[in-house]
């Protein structure tokens, strides 16, 4: 593999080239719609329904798809699974980046706790972790195209209850990394060919735990899979990002090392980390309470060596647009 140079500098700026729409029930990007300016939900209230959480965004590349989850209030909608309406639900979906019809799922039912969902950058992978399933927790194929998001009963991975998983990354490879933030847990492992019944399907082992030194986690945000097959966690307590592989070891993928501390910043928060197919990882945050858009700007540059011989990286962190909600690292590791 050989390196692509990135091109993101401090005059590097995201702009804005399509929004979704919906007009009678169809949906379509379009190209002269104005740019949000929000960055936050509003606080919802009354009997009228309301979005009241983003749960996940996620996209699969080859397949040209979106998924994303959120939470909402007044929705009087079946529970999935069975008939009870629920008040307060958390939904999934997909759409379709290039036509959005073509992979256009939605789910008809309502989840009572923020699903997790990830996307293998490429590949055909998909996973949404299940909070509702008796016993666990399971982790569940997304199938890709139009059609109903049918809830499932079978997994390809499992994880304890108990973990309080607050993200994941999927390999397109065949492994699963998921973090729990209050405990500092990395669960990891090997995802089933094939789904199977729950009872059945591999259990991802709990690695970390709570500290400073390389291994440890310090209040972990989010976790995502590289085109190398390192699972990357951003830490909020360290201020650093940290590579894993599926066993729970660290890898030493930033000049040699396992981890590269973030650019200080006043109140930094951080909000979440994603890799593209190209191998350009973006982790999101923000500073000074992240209420205008000048709270997600900075730049840095940070060189690293090669990981393996004939695979070296480099990294760049760019400042996005003011229209924008996330400032981001830019790591290439073709």
């Amino acid at each position: 593999m050989t390196q692509v140079a990135a091109t993101v500098t401090a005059a590097t700026r995201y702009r804005l080239a399509a929004r979704l729409s919906v007009n009678g029930g169809s949906y379509s990007w379009n190209p002269h719609a104005v740019a949000s300016t929000a960055v936050a939900l509003p606080n919802p209230g009354g009997a009228t329904p309301a979005i009241t959480s983003l749960n996940a965004l996620t996209l699969q590349d080859d397949l040209l798809a979106l998924g994303y989850a959120w939470g909402a209030s007044n929705q009087n909608i079946p529970i999935c699974g069975g008939t009870a309406p629920l008040q307060n639900a958390y939904f999934v979906q997909n759409i379709g980046t290039a036509d959005p019809a073509a992979q256009y799922r939605v789910l008809g039912c309502g989840l009572v706790a923020a699903p997790l969902l990830a996307y293998a950058a490429t590949g055909q992978a998909g996973y949404y972790l299940d909070t509702q399933g008796s016993g666990g927790t399971y982790l569940r194929p997304v199938d890709f195209g139009a059609g109903p998001f049918v809830p499932g009963t079978q997994s390809v991975a499992q994880f304890p209850v108990q973990a309080g998983l607050t993200d994941i990354g999927v390999d397109p490879r065949g492994e699963v990394a998921a973090i729990a933030r209050d405990s500092a847990v990395l669960a990891a492992g090997a995802v089933a060919a094939v789904p199977v019944a729950d009872v059945q399907a591999p259990a991802a082992q709990p690695h970390a735990g709570q500290g400073t030194r390389i291994g440890l986690l310090g209040n972990p945000v989010a976790v995502a899979a590289s085109p190398s097959g390192a699972f990357l966690v951003l830490e909020q307590a360290n201020a650093r990002v940290q590579a894993f592989d599926a066993s729970g070891n660290p890898v030493p993928l930033f000049a040699g090392q396992p981890s590269f501390a973030l650019q200080a910043a006043t109140q930094p928060v951080y909000r979440d980390i994603a890799v593209s197919g190209d191998g350009l990882v973006y982790v999101l945050g923000s500073q000074n309470g992240g209420t205008a858009p000048s709270d997600f700007s900075s730049i840095y540059t940070i060189p690293t060596a090669p990981r393996s011989a004939g695979r070296p990286a480099s990294m760049r962190l760019g400042s996005p647009s003011r229209r924008t909600t996330a400032c981001s690292h830019l790591i290439s590791m073709r």
